[in-house]
């Protein structure tokens, strides 16, 4: 059986249907991501497709793909790593079941595959160049990999279980993860366990979001929020009871907070919460997305398959309508500052 897979490419005024594998069979999307400039599908039947800004789709053939023989599934996740290069964990046919790397768009670099294939992976870049990955096995072990630039450790640095999901850093020499029970600092000597509220416990730390040395924040569980001051983790709780969806930042702006009591920002200069007012009569989705490229461009996801975002001098709102449960397997992110949405296709604006 053949098929037409198609993506979805917004140009600045419309979007338009891009034919990625005209009459190949078993090409229907598996999973998909944009980062950096590239954007990557991958076929229920194991073909890698990548599609650059200038030259449009290309297939990669499996013998191109991470590991020679194990053509790829699935992504499994991803992570920014520098201008150039997006990191990709995927699952392949083969012998390995699964292999991390690092995709330019052109080729594979610096694969390894995990000692199980049912292994948590979690990678972070604090410069763009060198970078750590976090490979987790449930409450068994967790071990990190350090990548130099160039290549990877030729063994595996020991940390606190923590079954970690996610490793973000400032700089090489100040990252963290987080993980169940635990948040790890790693000061470019060794990574360390930050005694934090929920320390000791089964409650996942997830959304890490670090603006300096002295201020980062992160969800404990649900619903609570903890605040990093540069020497302590403490529950913040200057913000309203309820599920909160994302936390973000970026370099220049304030920290910004999609939640299910609406959206919030914090004044770093203030060290002040306050509510953004949104437009009447809408919500944040549950499990609502908001990214960014600065306090005057922010995106939130809104009940009803809406997108707001705060365009111009950051005084309106716009709002974008969306098909129905569009958002529910779609994921927001900024790629090469533009605003990208994947799940089983690929979408820029």
């Amino acid at each position: 059986m053949h098929s037409t897979t198609l993506a979805w490419h917004f140009n600045g005024t419309q979007w338009a249907a891009e034919k990625v594998a005209e009459g190949q069979p078993y090409y229907a999307i598996a999973d998909a991501h944009t980062d950096n400039g590239h954007s990557a599908v991958v076929g229920l039947g194991g073909t890698f497709y990548a599609r650059d800004d200038d030259s449009g789709w290309t297939r990669v053939n499996a013998y191109d793909t991470p590991s020679d023989g194990c053509v790829s599934t699935m992504l499994e996740g991803w992570a920014p790593f520098s201008s150039t290069r997006v990191a990709l964990n995927m699952t392949t046919v083969g012998t390995q079941g699964r292999v991390f790397g690092f995709w330019n768009g052109a080729q594979w670099t610096a694969t390894r595959s995990p000692s199980n294939a049912n292994n948590r992976l979690a990678f972070g870049s604090g410069d763009g160049v060198t970078g750590w990955l976090m490979e987790s096995y449930y409450n068994s072990y967790s071990r990190a990999y350090y990548f130099n630039g160039e290549a990877w450790s030729s063994s595996w640095t020991s940390v606190p279980m923590g079954y970690y999901s996610e490793v973000v850093g400032l700089a090489a020499d100040d990252m963290w993860a987080g993980g169940i029970g635990t948040i790890l600092h790693y000061d470019g000597e060794q990574w360390s366990s930050v005694l934090h509220p929920f320390s000791g416990t089964t409650t996942s730390v997830s959304l890490l979001t670090v603006s300096s040395a002295n201020l980062a924040f992160a969800r404990g569980g649900y619903e609570t929020l903890i605040k990093w001051d540069g020497t302590f983790w403490t529950v913040d709780t200057r913000i309203p009871a309820g599920d909160i969806y994302s936390i973000w930042t970026v370099p220049g702006a304030d920290v910004w907070l999609a939640a299910e009591f609406g959206v919030w920002r914090y004044d770093i200069s203030a060290d002040a919460w306050a509510a953004v007012p949104i437009p009447a009569g809408l919500a944040v989705s549950s499990g609502g997305q908001l990214v960014g490229a600065g306090d005057a461009d922010v995106s939130f996801v809104a009940t009803g398959d809406r997108l707001v975002t705060r365009a111009g001098d950051g005084s309106e709102w716009t709002q974008e309508q969306y098909p129905t449960g569009f958002f529910s397997s779609w994921r927001l992110g900024m790629a090469a500052g533009e605003m990208t949405a994947f799940g089983p296709g690929v979408l820029r604006r």
